[in-house]
Order: C-alpha cells, then sequence, then structure tokens
C-alpha cells in the first residue's frame, strides 16, 4: 500500500531535506510539496492525499484555521502536524495527529503510516 502525501514545511532548506528523507520511503509518495501555508490548501484540494504533513511552525499560520482548511477541502486527507512543542492527541479533530521533531523521523514514520492507514479505513 502506497500513501500519498503533500508536505508543508518551511523554511525551504528544512523542506528538501525532510523531502530527501521520505523519499527514500518505498510506500511513502510525495505528491506535492510547499514552504508555503498558502499553497497547501490548493495542494490538498488537486492531489486529495491520504497525508498532509503540516509544519506546526509555518510564518503567516494560523493553525486552527489551517487544520479545518485542509480538512475542508481534503475531507479524505489525515493531518499530521510536525512540531517543536510536546506531542499529544490534537483537542479539534481525531484525524489530525501531532508529532514532536525532537521524538526523531521513525517516531514521524510511523505517524505518516498510521493516520494513512487509518483514514483508508474510515
Amino acid at each position: 500500500m502506497t500513501i500519498s502525501l503533500v508536505v508543508v514545511e518551511h523554511p525551504p532548506a528544512v523542506l528538501q531535506s525532510l523531502l530527501d528523507r521520505l523519499s527514500i520511503e518505498k510506500d511513502l509518495q510525495i505528491v506535492g510539496e510547499t514552504s508555503y501555508a498558502s499553497v497547501a490548501v490548493d495542494l490538498t484540494l488537486l492531489h486529495q492525499p491520504d497525508v498532509v504533513l503540516l509544519d506546526a511552525e509555518m510564518p503567516n499560520g494560523d493553525m486552527p484555521a489551517m487544520v479545518q482548511a485542509l480538512t475542508t477541502c481534503g475531507p479524505t486527507s489525515a493531518v499530521v502536524i510536525l512540531t517543536i512543542e510536546p506531542a499529544g492527541p490534537h483537542p479539534a479533530s481525531p484525524a489530525v495527529t501531532v508529532v514532536g521533531k525532537h521524538h526523531g523521523i521513525r517516531a514521524l514514520l510511523t505517524a505518516i503510516r498510521e493516520a494513512g492507514t487509518r483514514k483508508r479505513a474510515d
């Protein structure tokens, strides 16, 4: 099973590093990428990915509004938020998973795979 993924991360250098690492995973297919919150909704609408990986610290990003917009335009897409803050369940939506950047790549990959699998089962 391949999980389609839109990656939203800032700054661009961090986005590129993340893309380089995620692209070696055989079960992940990156269908869109951006460093701009305003483009994330368009990419989600266009590609309807299984998972949107979203940087919680996007500049000029209103996180609650962004999550609402992503889950509205991509109703079959799960959202995984990557944050420097302590991770935990997202209070607004069961379709949202929060992962701390300090948890490392294994935790992130597990969250992406679980979110992608969970959304397909719904």
